[in-house]
């Protein structure tokens, strides 16, 4: 029953996901709405979560890694492009 489900798992969507910033729903670089979107939680809960996350890391360490995340994820638009280009070549 558990060999099931762990097959299950690995073949279903959730392993598939992306971490990407969100292009449409954005309010200063798209990481939390990126978040949001991959656990599968509210963009506003989110951005709470990240407010004090930052806020409980003394400001500078959540910060730093909110910057980093801007920085380094692609843009939802770029995502899509990129597992266009994959599922392509790796058809042939």
């Amino acid at each position: 029953m558990l060999i099931d489900f762990v097959k299950n798992l690995c073949h279903s969507k959730v392993m598939n996901k992306k971490l990407y910033k969100s292009d449409t729903d954005k309010k200063i670089s798209g990481v939390a709405a990126g978040t949001a979107h991959y656990f599968g939680i509210d963009v506003a809960l989110s951005r709470v979560l990240w407010f004090l996350f930052i806020l409980v890391t003394g400001f500078f360490p959540g910060l730093l890694l909110y910057i980093v995340l801007a920085w380094i994820l692609p843009t939802e638009s770029e995502a899509k492009i990129v597992d266009v280009d994959y599922e392509e070549v790796k058809r042939g």
